[in-house]
Parts: C-alpha cells; structure tokens; sequence
C-alpha cells in the first residue's frame, strides 16, 4: 500500500506550468463561488451541467436549489454517471431520498471550499461496478475539505481496481471524514504531499565566448576580482564587481557578481595579471528542480520540458558549481548543459519519479500542515443511526428526521401494539397505522425504515407504463421499506384537497413494468388518500383504474417529459473547463486537478 500511495501522490508532480496562478480567492465560503472575478462554481453529471454560473439543465430525479446549496437526488439509479462538483463551498450537501447509485464523485475546492456533506433519509451507492479508481474523491487545493455523513441515510462507497473507496489530496484537515452514525473501519493511510526542491539552473548558451580581463585583489581578501565598468545612457559611471571562482569542467574560471552599481572601488588593486572567465550575468536559465545520485551524494539538476531541434524531452544535467546570487540572495546552480546524464522524449504521462534514471531521486521535503488521504479499504459503508423510539398516545413520530427504526427499538412499539393501535408518522406527511394487537416482528429485519417518496409531478419520473397518461396520472409511491410489514397497515398518504371526494386507484408497480391493482379509495376532505396493504414498494395513483399487465408488455410507453435526453455543454463549457484546469496549476507545492478523469 505505501508503494501504492507513492505512486499516487509522484503524479501531483507531473504537470508543472510557468503561467501566474488565476486569482482565485483563498477561503472557504458557504455557497458556490459564483461573484467572483472567476465564477468556477458548477455541478455536473456525466457530461450534463446541473448547474453553473453560465448553464444549468435539468435532469430527471436531480433537483438544485442554490439558497440551500443542495442537490436533491431521489431514486436517482445511474451507476454509470459521476457527479462531479468545483468551488462549491463547504456547506454543499447531496441530500438522498430513496434509492440512488453512482458511478463516482469528485469534488475540487480549488481555494475556495469543496466539502462533501451527505444527508436525507435515502441510500446511496457509488461505484459498485468498480469501474472508477476511486469512490469518493475530494481535491481539497489547499481548503479544508470533509465528507460528512449524516446519521439519517446509508451510503456505501466501492474503490475500483488498484484504487480506493475513498481519497484526498491537498487537504488543509486533519481529519476529512466525519461519520454522524456508524462506519466501518475507514483505513485511512495519511502522508504529507512532497514539496519538490526548486533551484535555478543555469548555463552559458553556446554562442557565448567567455571573456578576458585584468585581475583585481583587495587588502586582506586573498580573492580574485574583475571590475567591469558600466555607463548609463545619461552618463553616470558606476562599476559591477564580480568575484572569480575555479569551475572545473566550464573551461573558464566563473565571475560570480559579489556587487552591482557599486560607485567605489578604491580598496581594490588592478594586477598585471588577466583571467579567462564566463561572467554570472550573461547565465540562461530558469526554476528547475534538484536531484541527487543516491550512491554519491552529488547534486543534479532536472528539467522537465528541455529543448532540441524542436523536440521537447526530460533531461538530467550534472552540476558544475553553485554560487551566491547577489541580488536574488539565493544559491544557483551552474549546470553541464553538454554532458546530460540522461535525455529521454518527454511523455505527459510520466511523473519526475518515473523519468529520472535509476539511482538518482528527487530531492525535497514533506510539507507538514497539507495531508492526502486514502483509504486502504476495499468499500466504506456508513449506516443510518436508529432513531430513539419515543412512544405518545400510540403515536410515535419520526417525521422530523431520522425515518430508520433498529429492530432493537422496534421492540418497544411491538409490546405498546399488544395494548393499542399504533400510528407511525412518516415523512411527507404520510402515515401508518397498525391495529392493536396485530403486529409482530418481520424476520431477517434489522432496520424498519418507514420514509417515503412521493412524487406527483409527471414529467420528475422516468419511463412509465403506456397506460399511466399524464391525464389520469395522480402520484407515484416510493417505500423505502421494502417487503413484508409488521402487519396490515391504514396507510394515510396526502394527494390534495383538490381531489377530496373524488375515487382514486392504488395499483402496484413491479420492476419489470408489471401492474397489479390494489384497492380504490375516496379522498377525504383533508386531501388524504387511505389504502390498507402489508406489503411495501413502489405504487402508483391514479384516476383510472389501471389494465393488469405483464412485464414484457407493460413499459412500451415512455414519459417523454423525463425521457428527453438532457442537453449538454456546448464548447463553451469545454473552454470553461479548460481555462479553469488551466488556473489551477502552478510551479512550489503543485497539486493536479483531473476534472475530466472520471467522464
């Protein structure tokens, strides 16, 4: 695994660029980063906009709304499709309800905040074919980023292939995972990213003949000097004093600038003598990074994007010297640019680790305070908390939150039932009533989850039978309980005053597009719908009565409304995503963002 997590954590190395850094603000911040110069805040799924400053569309089963900052998934089943969010703040919640999978999801922070906090009552899966590296995916960039999960929803997280259920990179946090109900072992393996050590690498262009000049000594210096006199365009005289250092493999002696502009050069006495040197001022160069032959100890410079006869390569160049830049007050290093140890045809693919040859290594530090994050378990599943069972005249009211009842609790409702009716009030408004002495224990049960998804929007569902027109179509319900109840059950469900009084048809709806009728029922006046069943699953209502069917013949019609293929980002999303891959990069502590990874 810490061979893993190296391989890992090099790749942040791969992409160095000498663009400046966009002005991104750095905080985290409620809410998308949508005000700003640069408004990268969006939502994706797959290659769909959700939501951005420029673009949203809408989805079937995927709701935003930008005052909460949450996006609603219900019976959202797309294990295939990864959500992917930017710059989102770190109060964005992903709020479940029903039955919901995912392929991935990847979240940036890009400065900004990018935390990841799951509620609702609903289940989640994400990545159960694997087919991702990884489940969960935060890229803090330097923000304080955390997945929270709240206790009232069950989510499982796979890892793909050689990957993980979870990962971090760049996190101002210690601690990137806060679990409100149960988890299993999280097996987070922590390191600190490497900090690559930067130096400038120089060396003298071909083209350039080294120079030849009187040699000049200074009273108690047993140094050797060259003074260079210098004279502006208004006239001005001022002189450069430059130190000689022996340079084995230059050639020449090396003029090390010692002082710039200096108008006093009294102490120093001219010789008979002249020297043979390339003076530090004429060096070519830039930002590369340092390395080190493991065997000796000796220093070499890397440079990633080395050019010749137009082609671009990664080389390793020996070190020759290395001086006091006077002005910079920072050491450089001369290079051999003629003698590479190694030159090998540039391939973006390849981190540091990989181009430089064998027995030579990076050299840098572990930059303490920043923290990646990945998880060595092969899933991660966190489980609803059981909600505290609070039994009043017969009612017991888990509609504020928490919908799930641990069979442990269940057992308190089950010896109240022996002496009166039970009312179980639901989300939605709907509710269960069980009569007195009825109820008894479901087998292989462990948790009673009585939340709700009730639907009454035609064109929020998917394909739909050819019989259930938008005309006759009332509502569809969505139990999370799945199977047999604890008995016969007056199930109170709200369709709205509108239809009081009015006859409606509940008829069961199996996955293979299969209709069985239930029963019929007046409204009241309420607007509440009553039905009696012992079994739940998914049901629709309507205003006619439904034809049976069979499953081979029963989904041949198609909601239209939900089916429309959702528009995608034209090019001037890919623009958006290119410019903001582009900002994000920079050269010192170099995090990577791959927001088209997952696509």
């Amino acid at each position: 695994m810490k061979k893993y997590l190296k391989q890992v954590f090099s790749l942040l190395l791969a992409l160095i660029v000498t663009i400046p850094l966009m002005s991104v603000p750095v905080r985290a911040e409620n809410g998308p980063c949508l005000e700003e110069d640069y408004p990268f805040a969006f939502i994706t799924l797959g290659d769909t906009v959700v939501f951005s400053a420029t673009e949203a569309n809408d989805v079937a089963g995927v709701a935003y709304d930008k005052g909460s900052n949450t996006l609603t998934l219900t019976n959202y089943n797309q294990p295939g499709t990864v959500l992917s969010t930017n710059m989102m703040g770190d109060d964005f919640k992903l709020n479940l309800v029903g039955d919901n999978h995912l392929a991935a999801i990847a979240v940036w922070g890009d400065g900004w905040g990018g935390s990841l906090n799951i509620c609702g009552n609903g289940n989640l899966t994400v990545n159960e074919t694997k087919s991702q590296q990884y489940g969960v995916n935060l890229v803090a960039e330097h923000t304080s980023s955390v997945l929270k999960v709240e206790s009232s929803c069950n989510v499982v997280i796979y890892g793909g292939n050689g990957g993980s259920p979870f990962s971090s990179s760049y996190n101002l946090t210690a601690k990137p995972i806060v679990a409100k109900g149960n988890v299993t072992d999280l097996a987070l393996e922590t390191s600190h990213p490497f900090q690559p050590t930067e130096v400038y690498g120089g060396y003298f262009d071909p083209s350039i003949a080294p120079d030849t000049s009187s040699i000049y000594t200074k009273a108690g210096d047993d140094g050797l000097y060259i003074i260079t006199t210098i004279t502006d365009m208004a006239g001005n005289t001022s002189y450069r004093i430059a130190k000689l250092q022996n340079c084995e493999g230059l050639g020449a002696d090396l003029a090390v600038t010692v002082a710039d502009n200096a108008t006093d050069v009294s102490e120093y006495t001219m010789t008979t003598q002249n020297a043979t040197y390339y003076p530090t001022s004429s060096i070519s160069g830039g930002p590369y990074y340092l390395v080190k032959k493991t065997a000796t100890g000796e220093a070499y410079i890397y440079d990633g994007s080395y050019y010749e006869n137009g082609a671009s390569y990664t080389a390793l160049f020996p070190v020759l010297t290395s001086f006091m830049d006077v002005e910079m007050q920072q050491t450089r290093y001369l290079m051999d640019i003629n003698h590479p140890v190694s030159k090998t045809e540039k391939s973006l693919s390849a981190t540091i680790d990989e181009a430089l040859p064998d027995g030579y290594e990076l050299q840098g530090t572990n930059v303490e305070g920043v923290y990646n994050f990945v998880s060595s378990a092969s899933s991660l599943t966190f489980t609803a908390a059981a909600s505290p069972v609070e039994i009043k005249d017969g009612v017991v009211d888990v509609s504020g939150g928490n919908t799930t009842i641990s069979a442990e609790s269940f057992q308190q409702i089950l010896e109240a039932n022996k002496n009166s009716d039970i009312t179980i009030k639901s989300n939605n408004g709907i509710t269960f009533t069980f009569g007195k002495g009825t109820m008894s224990a479901v087998a292989n049960v462990t948790n009673y989850d009585f939340s709700v998804v009730l639907t009454q929007k035609y064109g929020e569902l998917g394909a739909l039978p050819s019989a259930v027109s938008q005309n006759i179509f009332v509502g569809e319900i969505r139990y999370n309980y799945s199977g047999q109840l604890p008995a016969e059950a007056q199930i109170r469900i709200p369709v709205g005053v509108a239809y009081a009084g009015q006859t409606l048809y509940y008829s069961q709806l199996l996955d293979d597009g299969t209709i069985r009728n239930i029963m019929s029922a007046v409204v009241d006046a309420e607007g509440y719908l009553t039905i009696k069943q012992n079994h739940c699953s998914t049901y629709l209502i309507t205003k006619e009565k439904l034809p049976e069917t069979a499953g081979k013949d029963a989904a041949t019609g198609t909601n239209q409304a939900a089916a429309k293929a959702p528009k995608t980002g034209d090019s001037s999303m890919i623009l958006f995503f290119t410019i903001l891959l582009i900002g994000s990069m920079g050269a010192g502590i170099i995090s990577i963002k791959k927001k088209n990874s997952y696509r």
